[in-house]
């Protein structure tokens, strides 16, 4: 049942990732970076869902771990570029939105493992 989740988790990871490589380089797409907003939007409803609707006593992490860090990278990513008029605070906000969804991930792959 966590394959769907898993499968939209990668594919935002990776379009991430090329939005992330082109931003590096100074340009932008935003098609990609929309795909990438979407497909997190996505990602984290089914994380959610599939913690809600779990049985109780799934060995593994708490599901509210999985849940928390994924919705603290999809609003890192969404404030990150509407704060980058205000200095700092937005350059300190990409790092913690790649390691809070990357971490979102792996804790979601650690708590689906006892389902």
């Amino acid at each position: 049942m966590t394959a769907p989740a898993i499968a939209v988790l990668v594919a935002t990871i990776f379009a991430g990732g090329a939005a992330g490589v082109l931003y590096l380089q100074r340009q932008r797409r935003k098609w990609l970076t929309n795909a990438h907003l979407l497909l997190a939007l996505t990602s984290a409803g089914l994380v959610g869902w599939l913690v809600a609707t779990a049985p109780d006593g799934v060995p593994g992490p708490p599901g509210a771990v999985p849940v928390a860090l994924l919705g603290f990278a999809v609003a890192a990513g969404w404030l990150g570029p509407r704060l980058a008029r205000r200095g700092g605070v937005a350059r300190a906000l990409l790092p913690l939105h790649v390691a809070s969804g990357l971490a979102g991930f792996l804790f979601f792959l650690a708590w689906g493992k006892g389902l």
